[in-house]
């Protein structure tokens, strides 16, 4: 067992870290993020007053800490985790993996609650990005009436950077576009939009220098800004208005400027009818993997609503 994943595991060992929003679910977080993604479900949009559902690639955002006064006081499992790394020379961040499930619609006005823990710690590993380890953080949501409204599972890699040779070139990489092709280009007013809306204060989306001192050419978009991009696309595309269901692995960041493909393809055999798998890519390869459903898969564990 490595140090930093002891001192992790020391850390974490009591009960679950157990928050409550600081804020409700409100009409302007709503529209201000479906604007930053380009989300167009009439589900989100505003003239449905106190029926204006959340989407659910904004589940992670409402029990964030909102203000300076509530990071201090409750610090959230990853700004934890992430000092830990820093003590043990883990000094850059980068999300991997992403997982939603929704069992329950969020409207105007309802109050979040979310128990949090570190589920998994890798073992060391040496990646084209540097040498690191990779937390899975897991995630239950409920509202005010302790309903259960969905869960989330966060992969990040928290890793000491390599250096890259000077002048050395991006590799590009060959892709084959799927069904429904959509291009969207990432500008960098999305870029830090996306990340702003979600309540993402992770400097590597909103600062060069940071950026580049973790290896980076540029500021990247975030893994919840993609999550809400690709569940977007599933709509305009493919008609799936509110899912319930996302899995999502991030390969090539996305730099401003950057054209992001998106296309996909129905899941043969699915347990959930009409899950499709997304693909996003650019000119130096594959951004994201993902599957998008209607439903989650386990049966009965979503309530309607």
């Amino acid at each position: 067992m490595s140090d930093f994943t002891q001192a992790v595991a020391v850390a974490t060992a009591a009960e679950p870290s157990v928050r409550t929003a600081e804020f409700p679910v409100s009409a302007h977080a709503i529209t201000t993020w479906c604007a930053a993604i380009g989300e167009e479900s009439p589900l989100h949009l505003p003239d449905r007053g106190a029926d204006q559902v959340a989407p659910m690639s904004m589940l992670q955002t409402w029990a964030a800490p909102r203000t300076t006064e509530g990071r201090r006081r409750h610090p959230t499992v990853h700004a934890r985790v992430r000092a830990l790394a820093r003590e043990h020379g883990y000094d850059s961040v980068v999300a991997t993996n992403y997982e939603l499930n929704r069992y329950a619609d969020l409207r105007v006005g309802d109050l979040v609650s979310e128990r949090c823990w570190v589920d998994e710690v890798s073992e060391p590993k040496s990646t084209r990005l540097g040498d690191g380890q990779f937390v899975t953080i897991a995630f239950s949501m409920v509202k005010q009436d302790e309903q259960e409204v969905g869960s989330v599972r966060a992969r990040t890699f928290y890793y000491r950077p390599r250096a890259a040779a000077p002048g050395t070139p991006e590799p590009g990489a060959a892709v084959d576009v799927l069904d429904r092709a959509e291009s969207v280009a990432a500008t960098r007013s999305l870029v830090i939009a996306g990340a702003l809306a979600s309540n993402d204060h992770e400097s590597v989306h909103h600062d060069h220098a940071v950026a580049a001192a973790q290896g980076l050419r540029d500021i990247i978009v975030s893994i919840v800004t993609t999550a809400g991009m690709v569940c977007a696309y599933g709509h305009r595309q493919w008609g799936i208005e509110d899912p319930g269901h996302l899995h999502l692995r991030l390969a090539a960041p996305t730099f401003p400027g950057d054209v992001l493909e998106f296309s996909g393809e129905p899941v043969a055999g699915a347990i959930v009818p009409e899950t499709v798998r997304v693909q996003a890519a650019h000119a130096r390869g594959v951004h994201c993997t993902a599957v998008v459903a209607p439903q989650p898969a386990v049966p009965g564990n979503r309530s309607e609503t």
